[in-house]
């Protein structure tokens, strides 16, 4: 069967939710929206705390945007797909860095 990725972006498909509060909710209904189009993967746009206006401007590598819940809550939502035969992408932007001194201060040093 081919691959065919339904890509999401959590903050939007919660809206005001947060997963914290009711994983059931995206697990469900992700995994509704996914089968009934038929797609087999899921990629996440990135889930990684970012600026409001962008997802791929990344100010914490290291942790789990707070719009989107805790990681406790998240690995339910993946584990829910996996066990549902759905494949999961985390989309990673590891080559984007912001230009606002929050993630890079921006310091007159010479380059390395």
């Amino acid at each position: 069967m081919p691959l065919s990725i339904c890509e999401i972006s959590p903050d939007l498909f919660l809206a005001d939710r947060k997963i914290a509060e009711d994983d059931v909710y995206l697990s469900e209904a992700l995994l509704h929206l996914v089968q009934e189009n038929g797609f087999n993967a899921v990629e996440f746009m990135p889930v990684m705390e970012h600026d409001d206006a962008d997802p791929y401007a990344v100010t914490n590598f290291f942790a789990l945007s707070s719009k989107i819940g805790r990681m406790e809550h998240f690995m339910k939502v993946i584990d829910t797909l996996h066990r549902n035969g759905i494949r999961v992408i985390l989309d990673f932007p590891a080559t984007f860095f912001r230009k606002k001194s929050v993630a890079l201060p921006c310091k007159r040093q010479p380059p390395l």
